[in-house]
């Protein structure tokens, strides 16, 4: 979700609307970033968030 909102900001689409629409993503990852991974881990399981935190920390 935080790569989405790097991807559609300001100066990285051609669409006039698309900063706007994240601002209100980036702002709830701000305030409710717990909550987010809570239910990421619920419904697809720590085994896969292990895994793409891995593959992440390769590409970097």
């Amino acid at each position: 979700l935080e790569g989405l909102t790097r991807d559609l900001w300001i100066g990285k689409t051609f669409c006039a609307h698309a900063p706007g629409a994240m601002e209100p993503l980036m702002s709830a990852i701000k305030y409710f970033r717990p909550e987010f991974d809570q239910k990421i881990a619920q419904a697809v399981g720590e085994d896969v968030i292990e895994a793409a935190a891995h593959q992440q920390s390769e590409v970097k």
